[in-house]
Parts: C-alpha cells; sequence; structure tokens
C-alpha cells in the first residue's frame, strides 16, 4: 500500500495543481516599499538571471511582478536557468547582467574573475537533507553528539542515494566524516537529483538526498525521519546576489542595478514584516512555479519558505565589511569551508584560493545603497 500511495504521490506533483492562491491581496503595504527607492532618470534595460522555484530567486520575480522594478525604471527581462555555472556563463558572455546563485555558481564566478558578489542571499544548508524511514536502523540509533541521526556502523552498511558533485555530496561528506567514515567506505549509489525522489518513492535504498522544494514534500512527513540536513551536518552553504564585471564597466546599467538590488531588499523586508506577508509570498510563488513549469504543490511551498530564511541588510553590512581574525572579509571566509571540499574533490586546485578571496569579487556598494533607500 505504502509503495501505490507513494507512487500516486508523484503521479499528483506531475500533474497540473489546482491553484490555491488566496484572494489578490492590496499591494499598496509591498509598494510602498519600492516607493522608497529613487527612480533613475532614464529607463534602463536589465537581463536578470533567475531559477524558477528557488526562493532566493523568488524576490526579483516579485519585484518584477507587482511593479517594483518598473517603479523605479527598470525595463527587466527575467532569463531562467537551471544552475548557477550556468547563469556564470551566461554572465560571462554577456546574456544576464545580474542575478543569484549558490556555492557552484559562487565559486566559479570568483576563479573565472567574471562577476562580483553583492550580498549573501540566504543560507542553503538548510534546504539539504537526507530522509531515513522512521524504522531504519539510522533512525533507531536516535540522534548522535554531533546532531544528526545514525552512527558509524548504520551509515555504513546504508545504501544512500545522492547526486555526484553536489552540495548533497558535499553535506555527506562532511557530516560521515565526524563518524570516521569516507563516501569510499560507504554504500552509495550516484544519480541525477530529480530522479533521487521517485527511488525513495519505491523504497528503494535506505537514505536519500533531496534539496530545494522536493526536500519538503508532506510524503516526507509520513514514516520518514529528516537524518541529516545542512546544519546539523555542519555545512554552511550561501547563496549569493551577484553582478557581471561587463556590466559593471556601463554606469546606466550600475545605477540600475543598484535599485533592482534595493527591489530585492524591499521584497524581503516585506515578507519579513509579517505572518500573512510571508503566506502572500507563498501565494506568488506557486503562481510563479506553475506559469514556469515547475512541479510543485501549495504545502511544499509553504514548508520551504518557513524554514528557509534570507539575510537582511544589516546581516549583510556586516558580512561585507566586518573581518576575521586573518583579516580575511566574514563574506569570503565562509566560502572558505565549501572550497576547501571541492578543491580536495579535484574541482579546483590551491591556486584558486587566492582568486576566490581577491577583494575585487566583494563589495559593500550596494547594500550601503539599499540601506540609504529602505532605511
Amino acid at each position: 500500500m505504502k509503495k501505490i500511495l507513494a507512487l500516486l504521490t508523484i503521479l499528483a506533483l506531475s500533474m497540473a495543481c489546482i491553484p490555491a492562491m488566496a484572494e489578490e491581496f492590496d499591494t499598496s503595504d509591498i509598494m510602498s516599499y519600492f516607493s522608497k527607492i529613487e527612480p533613475l532618470e532614464n529607463r534602463v534595460s536589465l537581463n536578470i538571471g533567475t531559477d524558477p522555484g528557488i526562493y532566493h530567486n523568488f524576490y526579483t520575480y516579485l519585484a518584477y511582478k507587482l511593479g517594483g522594478l518598473d517603479m523605479v525604471g527598470i525595463d527587466a527581462t527575467l532569463i531562467p536557468t537551471s544552475s548557477g555555472p550556468l547563469m556564470v556563463e551566461a554572465m560571462t558572455s554577456g546574456a544576464i547582467d545580474c542575478g543569484g546563485y549558490g556555492i557552484g555558481g559562487i565559486l566559479l564566478g570568483s576563479v573565472q574573475n567574471s562577476t562580483v558578489l553583492l550580498a549573501m542571499r540566504m543560507n542553503e544548508a538548510i534546504v539539504q537533507k537526507y530522509y531515513v524511514k522512521a524504522d531504519s536502523a539510522i533512525a533507531q540509533a536516535g540522534v548522535n553528539e554531533f546532531g544528526f541521526y545514525g552512527d558509524k556502523a548504520s551509515w555504513e552498511t546504508a545504501q544512500v542515494y545522492l547526486p555526484a558533485g553536489t552540495t548533497l555530496q558535499y553535506l555527506l561528506g562532511t557530516a560521515m566524516g565526524k563518524l570516521d567514515l569516507t563516501l569510499d567506505q560507504m554504500n552509495t549509489v550516484y544519480t541525477e537529483a530529480p530522479n533521487i525522489f521517485t527511488i525513495l518513492a519505491s523504497e528503494q535504498g535506505d537514505a536519500w538526498g533531496l534539496w530545494n522544494m522536493t526536500a519538503y514534500d508532506s510524503f516526507m512527513h509520513d514514516g520518514y525521519v529528516e537524518a541529516i540536513n545542512g546544519v546539523t551536518g555542519g555545512i554552511y552553504l550561501p547563496a549569493a546576489t551577484t553582478v557581471s564585471r561587463a556590466a559593471l564597466e556601463n554606469p546606466e546599467k550600475v545605477e540600475a542595478i543598484k535599485r533592482w538590488f534595493a527591489c530585492e531588499q524591499a521584497v524581503i523586508r516585506w515578507i519579513q514584516a509579517s505572518e500573512e506577508n510571508l503566506l502572500s509570498a507563498i501565494d506568488y510563488m506557486y503562481e510563479w512555479c506553475e506559469n514556469e513549469g515547475v512541479v510543485c504543490t501549495y504545502d511544499v511551498i509553504d514548508n520551504y519558505l518557513h524554514d528557509a530564511s534570507p539575510f537582511t541588510l544589516e546581516e549583510n553590512l556586516a558580512m561585507f565589511t566586518d573581518r576575521d581574525e586573518s583579516g580575511m572579509l566574514t563574506a569570503a571566509s565562509m566560502l572558505e569551508a565549501p572550497m576547501d571540499y571541492f578543491v580536495s574533490n579535484g574541482n579546483y586546485t590551491e591556486d584558486d584560493y587566492a582568486k576566490l578571496f581577491d577583494e575585487s569579487n566583494y563589495t559593500s556598494e550596494y547594500i550601503e545603497y539599499a540601506l540609504s533607500m529602505l532605511g
């Protein structure tokens, strides 16, 4: 019966969802945030990279959808991409002026010297998760001293499905290292990320790595335990707002990008102002996913947006101005541990550290501008 229910869940997710949109809410509240931003003297066109269904890319969508970008004089074209590295490639070619992505794009754009980081959007570690069955040896071993489920014996013998070369591999490798295990010692099965939910639902294996919206399906609450997430596994995975270096050479685009960034921050402030605003944001996120063909349900987005939390402007100002004991910017130091992993994995070399930590890759100018506009 469980297999039948699981497969029915997948079937339901693959069909067009019945819209769960609430009544159209009064936009005057969020528009009051946008109205604080000084409009451009002349309209400017921007190509803005997005990744439909990813929360930290939703801020741009909502600013576009509700007219905030238009209000400040930006003629925006939203260009969807499916990963950070692909967005970096488009920025490098000049097809995209600005956007945002996770650690993969951050490292690539910085090492290639093709992008500049304007702010950190959120810690994506929380949306990286491993699930196990509630009656599995891992779950039965309980929470260990490190804060996640399982012991060395239960994980060593488990069949674990995950996508190779990804943040989920980084998470598992880091967590297992605390148990004195390497991934080579385990029964790991590497497959494409979209396949893993289907494999879980058909009850193949013992543990499954999921991320973003797929990690929040209500199916997970029935008979499964969240064994590890990025926070309990001890990793930090910032997503960032970035701009192409090519765009920075155009003074008109620089002024437009300042206002785009301020509009994104206006959306974040509005969402964080009340639970009512967050619920309205969930409605719009659902609409965006449906329009872009992203498989979703309302409950999934509800769980996702309640779990993930954007950084504030004030937090970002500290990240991009404060330094650690070695003198490194806090924003740069946040990238050191992920870089260590990807260097050890062969994705980057020791020489790439200097490129990543080059301070020309970081600027607080846009954070300061948004603060001056929004207060």
